[in-house]
């Protein structure tokens, strides 16, 4: 089973927020391939930095920090990037509000995700694909 991972998804579990536990739980499935876009990844690399700063952490120990926590990222889901004329599919797609989420969505397309897993499941009501968000997964599964 393909299962992409929306942005939100890394976010939550790197920070350890709320539902961190559960997409833990999820991430050691062995029978799910996790893929996100390569956006997703710039992104959490700008909030992380911005997070360490926050909390008084600073180069060198903040890049060390930053470099660590997305290698383990990396080592957890496969990267999907797109191409130009993806792209320009999700700015035509209205059926999404936030065009940053066609562009996830449109990532999701491209790797044949069977499904995928957000926190803001209402930010894919136009989506083809089945989605979930983490606990309703979970108990899809049992």
């Amino acid at each position: 089973m393909i299962v992409f991972c929306d942005t939100n998804i890394l976010v939550e579990y790197l920070e350890r927020r709320t539902y961190s536990e559960t997409i833990g739980k999820i991430f050691a499935l062995r029978d799910c391939e996790f893929v996100a876009s390569s956006s997703s990844i710039y992104t959490l690399s700008y909030l992380l930095d911005a997070y360490f700063r926050k909390k008084g952490i600073f180069n060198p120990d903040k890049n060390t920090l930053l470099r660590s926590l997305l290698k383990c990222v990396l080592a957890k889901v496969n990267i999907v990037d797109l191409d130009n004329s993806s792209l320009c599919l999700a700015l035509e797609n209205v059926d999404f509000i936030d065009i940053e989420d066609g562009f996830q969505y449109q990532c999701a397309c491209k790797c044949a995700a069977d499904v995928i897993l957000t926190i803001n499941d209402k930010d894919f009501v136009g989506s083809r694909i089945l989605v979930r968000t983490p606990q309703a997964f979970l108990d899809s599964r049992n």
